[in-house]
């Protein structure tokens, strides 16, 4: 049996033992770094993600805006046509009625654009039957548009000082995903007055 001296030496040697606490040590730390690569790699692929969506929002609205601006330039080409009667079938021709009031059209003109070119279930292509759009320059583009008649304050049966009656339009761009193209669909709006 050991005398008791020998037992608070042995105890003595394990409680000031120290060798290990660096290894434990170094292995808390590298858990710490994992955690914090794991948080930074998440963070860096969900950001990476934000940006590609936002990347692929703005590509789809200049693409539908610039097949507007490009509707809103075949329209100005074709005012003449479009006066005679003859309007290409991109272009809605609001039926004006003498019977009913000024709000009541205005009315019917609104959801004309709602039901009508602001729906993109509505387009037909071109080239189909009943087409109503035309294909824009951009893959995946086209536009539409609706002549709301005369404008406010102008006269149907007068000509104003320049020498014609100016009509409102407005022109639908629209940008629709197709298959190999970027996520998601854009419609743009312009309005316009043209004499």
């Amino acid at each position: 049996m050991k005398n008791s001296k020998d037992m608070k030496i042995i105890r003595k040697k394990t409680v000031n033992n120290e060798q290990g606490f660096v290894l434990i040590s170094a292995l808390m730390m590298l858990v710490i770094l994992l955690v914090i690569g794991i948080a930074a790699t998440n963070t860096t692929t969900i950001e990476l993600q934000i940006s590609g969506n936002d990347k692929a929002a703005k590509q789809n609205f200049y693409a539908a805006e610039s097949s507007a601006y490009e509707g809103y330039g075949v329209l100005k080409n074709v005012k003449d046509e479009i006066l005679s009667g003859a309007a290409p079938p991109f272009v809605q021709v609001t039926a004006s009625s003498r019977d009913v009031d000024i709000e009541t059209f205005r009315d019917d003109q609104r959801n004309e654009l709602i039901s009508g070119i602001r729906d993109g279930t509505t387009w037909i292509a071109e080239g189909e039957v009943n087409e109503n759009s035309a294909d824009g320059a951009l893959d995946n583009t086209s536009y539409r548009s609706i002549d709301m008649g005369a404008s406010q304050g102008s006269s149907l049966s007068l000509n104003n000082s320049s020498g014609g009656v100016v009509h409102t339009y407005v022109v639908v761009g629209r940008y629709d995903e197709a298959t190999g193209g970027r996520r998601g669909e854009a419609m743009i709006e312009i309005g316009l007055r043209i004499k």
